[in-house]
């Protein structure tokens, strides 16, 4: 087994559609450290303001991703789940995007809060596109199965419903689940960017940035890999 120690709290997102901030705020603080202030739930709400968006309305997780570059100096990519797992390996950060059935996926977990999430369990789950439903977690670590147990390898992954929820706001899901996209998912890796140049929410660049940036990562089109990033000229 590994997994990631984290310096962040659980948070509670509550009845809000913000799970992509509250996934992105635990990257923050974990990669950032003391370099960055605030608790991970104040990391949040900065980034949500900066965004200028509702905490009621769904938004991309790649639009917060970039706009998180931005405001607090990160860098994030795009990567697969051998990478995800390397970098679990070397307690680099990565933000998970469940990109189909989360309502499903978190009806299975609540029923069964300590078990494991796997790919028998996915046989019954609509999968019509009305019912698709993207949710951001943290991955935070990987179990080795036990083959005399039947018990498969699992990853790890941290929640935004508060630590009440399921195991302590965490819930696990099969590798195999993942990996044969009986639950599909999406990674991006989070690093410290020390050299990017910086936007505050006084800059005049910032609206029309957000407004840009929002325009392109419509929710039509959710998951989409992030684009080459621009140069920021400094005034």
């Amino acid at each position: 087994m590994y997994s990631i120690l984290f310096t962040g709290e659980t948070t509670d997102q509550g009845k809000h559609q913000t799970c992509w901030a509250h996934s992105i705020g635990q990257a923050i603080k974990q990669v950032k450290g003391d370099r960055v202030q605030g608790t991970v739930e104040e990391i949040t709400e900065k980034l949500i303001t900066f965004c200028n968006v509702s905490h009621d309305e769904p938004q991309p997780l790649e639009f917060g991703l970039k706009m998180a570059e931005l405001k607090y100096g990160v860098k994030c990519k795009p990567i697969n789940l051998n990478q995800a797992m390397k970098n679990l390996k070397e307690s680099r950060y990565v933000v998970t995007g469940i990109c189909k059935n989360w309502l499903d996926i978190k009806e299975t977990i609540q029923g069964n809060p300590n078990g494991i999430l796997e790919s028998r369990d996915t046989y019954n789950y609509n999968r019509t596109e009305g019912t698709e439903c993207g949710h951001a977690v943290a991955l935070i670590g990987k179990h080795k199965g036990k083959k005399e147990d039947l018990v498969p390898s699992c990853l790890e992954f941290k929640n935004s419903y508060g630590p009440e929820w399921a195991g302590n706001g965490k819930f696990k899901i099969s590798q195999d689940a993942v990996s044969n996209q009986f639950v599909p998912m999406v990674f991006f890796e989070v690093k410290d960017d020390p050299q990017r140049h910086l936007l505050s929410e006084q800059s005049p660049e910032v609206n029309e940035l957000t407004g840009r940036i929002a325009r392109q990562w419509t929710m039509s089109a959710p998951f989409r890999p992030l684009p080459k990033k621009r140069s920021i000229k400094k005034n």
